[in-house]
């Protein structure tokens, strides 16, 4: 069987040679939660759509393995070894400003490209999160969306 990876994973690979890469469709991350978060498996399931899901395991992810996450349609711009070097590389999670407001306080990490150290707290945090916030929009009545854009922005 042969697989064709797109033009963007390939960036990733030929910039980034010293780390292993792996490709992960619905069913690898159903896997994934069965295998190493079976108390979450019931959460994970209920999530309405795949877009959900896929979100949540990638905050899975990053916690078990660590690592680097990336969305199969990012282009890498620069190699890893290069990001934080202005900081001696010392950080145990990197994420990226998605959108910022000067005054206005707005802040959201985008989710597209993370990085983190196993075990990182604010990735073991976010089931919780998920968890909450799943529950407060139909608590409120609120629909869920055909993209799973269900709650606040906060």
């Amino acid at each position: 069987m042969s697989c064709q990876v797109r033009e963007s994973v390939q960036t990733w690979i030929d910039m980034n040679p010293g780390y292993v890469h792996r490709l992960y469709d619905a069913h690898d991350r159903l896997e994934f939660v069965q295998q190493h978060y079976p108390q979450l498996l019931d959460l994970f399931q209920a999530l309405p759509t795949n877009v959900e899901r896929a979100d949540f395991w990638r905050y899975l992810a990053l916690h078990k393995l660590g690592g680097v996450y990336a969305d199969s349609d990012v282009r890498c711009m620069q190699p890893i070894s290069s990001w934080n070097a202005e900081h001696g590389h010392d950080a145990a999670l990197l994420a990226g400003i998605a959108k910022r407001t000067l005054h206005g306080y707005t802040i959201e990490f985008n989710q597209f490209v993370m990085a983190a150290m196993p075990g990182h707290p604010v990735m073991a945090s976010m089931p919780v999160v998920i968890a909450s916030n799943f529950a407060s929009s139909f608590l409120r009545g609120r629909a869920v969306s055909n993209q799973g854009l269900f709650h606040d922005a906060g």
